[in-house]
């Protein structure tokens, strides 16, 4: 229900990311294709529940994933919802911060060192 800006990334079996730029340019949805965007769905990202952080920034608080590659059937361009995902992926975020530093061994998975 809100105008996005479309970004395109790769050719064949293109990303397609859906921001929104009255919150940033925030990703509200990403399509991966199989073909082209007018082929075979991949899997779909849906981001929902944004709350605007400092500095302008908007992170999402429930985040979608759906996979339809391993369904019966590859999910078509015109995608409705009659074929099930083989796998739909929910997060809930329940606290968010930003500029905190890392704590390296406190965060889980643990991490022996920090990344190079």
């Amino acid at each position: 229900g809100v105008s996005v800006v479309v970004l395109r990334l790769g050719w064949q079996q293109p990303c397609l990311v859906y921001l929104d730029p009255s919150r940033g340019f925030a990703p509200l949805r990403i399509d991966r294709w199989l073909e082209d965007d007018q082929g075979s769905l991949l899997a779909r990202t849906e981001m929902s529940h944004l709350r605007q952080m400092s500095g302008g920034l908007w992170l999402p608080e429930h985040i979608k994933l759906s996979q339809y590659r391993m369904s019966e059937r590859v999910v078509r361009a015109d995608w409705k919802p009659v074929t099930p995902a083989y796998v739909e992926l929910v997060m809930q975020a329940v606290r968010l911060q930003i500029n905190r530093p890392i704590e390296w061994g406190q965060v889980l998975p643990r991490w022996d060192r920090e990344p190079e």
